[in-house]
């Protein structure tokens, strides 16, 4: 198997797309040492990254256990603690009523909802994207 198979097979388990470009280049590193190393034990070329390719194992393998190390993490703690804060801000509206109560409640219902979805559009988004506008953003 050449080291671009390889490569393309271990991706293939991968689900993060920069997790993919990393982990690209650290196996082309290791693929590289292990090319020069039996190199200088007198393989030829060809024959001495075939096999680097083989003693670095099954690309199944690998693949399926650097996605379980690349996986991205959720902060489920930060996101109750935004889900709690959210909760209190209709406090005052139980406390407080009035004859605008009804008004008021769905209103704050709305903006709770409209501001879930923005936070989840947030949280999906690549903010390596944005890098090109860092300065609009600081003026």
């Amino acid at each position: 198997m050449k080291k671009e198979q390889f490569l393309y097979e271990v991706k293939q388990f991968i689900c993060s797309k920069e997790a993919k470009r990393f982990v690209t280049a650290e196996l082309e590193f290791h693929l590289k040492q292990s090319t020069e190393a039996l190199k200088k034990q007198g393989y030829t070329e060809e024959e001495a990254e075939v096999k680097a390719v083989q003693q670095m194992g099954s690309p199944i393998t690998i693949g399926q256990k650097l996605n379980r190390l690349h996986r991205p993490k959720v902060d489920w703690r930060l996101k109750a603690l935004f889900l709690f804060v959210m909760a209190l801000g209709f406090i005052p509206l139980l406390v407080l009523s009035s004859e605008s109560y009804y008004y008021s409640f769905y209103a704050k219902l709305v903006g709770c909802l409209l501001g879930l979805g923005v936070a989840g559009a947030v949280m999906f988004m690549d903010y390596t994207k944005l890098s090109k506008f860092g300065w609009y953003f600081m003026v």
